[in-house]
């Protein structure tokens, strides 16, 4: 019985996954460490919280650096990332 209950969570996470299409824009704006405004195609903007990342905020001690620290990585840049619109699960 144990087995069937695992099996039926791990395909479910799996079809979960399945379903999160894969974007991608330019980074056009860093918030702080762990969230970007991406601007895709068509214009949109999509603001993406990054998930696993637990950045300073800006009032903290070293948030300036954790944002100025993604501006030199990432600012202008092209981004592939999969999740929602407003969260990453993954970023390639």
């Amino acid at each position: 019985m144990s087995r069937l209950i695992f099996g039926l969570v791990i395909y479910a996470l799996c079809a979960c996954l399945a379903q999160a299409e894969i974007l991608s824009g330019k980074v056009v704006k860093i918030a702080d460490g762990d969230t970007l405004t991406v601007l895709d195609k068509s214009n949109r903007q999509h603001k993406i919280r990054l998930l696993g990342i637990d950045a300073p905020e800006h009032a903290q001690p070293f948030g300036t650096v954790s944002g100025k620290t993604w501006r030199i990585w990432c600012l202008g840049k092209q981004l592939p990332w999969s999740g929602t619109s407003k969260t990453a699960i993954s970023v390639f």
